[in-house]
């Protein structure tokens, strides 16, 4: 047998969640440390990564892993509450409590873009000239011209030039 081979002999095969539970670590620690090669594994016909852990560093650890919880393996969910439902509940006011801040400030500032807008086209109807004639009905814009006159664009029945 080759040194690896051996080595691997002495050494525990476990699984990504198996290992994360045994060193202390989260499952993405684990695929980091594979992905670097920083820890020795393998992957076999499925595609399922194994690691190898040796022994003196699996009892060496101070927790024992039946001891181990999910938050452990997986790591915590940021803001994870760990005194219960009030917790939760804390949380979960403080995050609706954030939207509606945002929603707030995203309505005050619409608000804000709204008469910003209004306030130049008010500026922009003060600056048009005075229309010439007659306002236009609906069914004279629609009549067709008199014959030897070409139409008039609607742009220039509007401003007027």
């Amino acid at each position: 047998m080759d040194d690896e081979s051996q080595s691997r002999d002495t050494l525990l095969r476990l699984t990504v969640p198996e290992a994360a539970s045994h060193l202390g670590v989260t499952q993405s620690a684990i695929r980091k440390r594979v992905q670097r090669k920083q820890i020795p594994f393998d992957k076999d016909e499925r595609g399922y990564t194994y690691v190898y852990i040796s022994h003196d560093e699996s009892r060496s650890r101070d927790r024992d892993p039946s001891h181990v919880t999910e938050t452990d393996v997986t790591g915590p969910i940021p803001d994870e509450s760990h005194n219960g439902p009030m917790d939760e509940l804390k949380y979960r006011v403080e995050s609706l409590e954030r939207q509606v801040r945002f929603l707030q400030d995203e309505l005050i500032s619409r608000r804000v873009e709204t008469e910003r807008k209004d306030a130049i086209l008010i500026h922009l109807s003060k600056a048009l000239p005075e229309p010439r004639g007659e306002p236009l009905s609906i069914s004279e814009g629609t009549e067709a011209p008199p014959e030897g006159k070409k139409p008039i664009p609607w742009w220039r029945r509007l401003f007027g030039t």
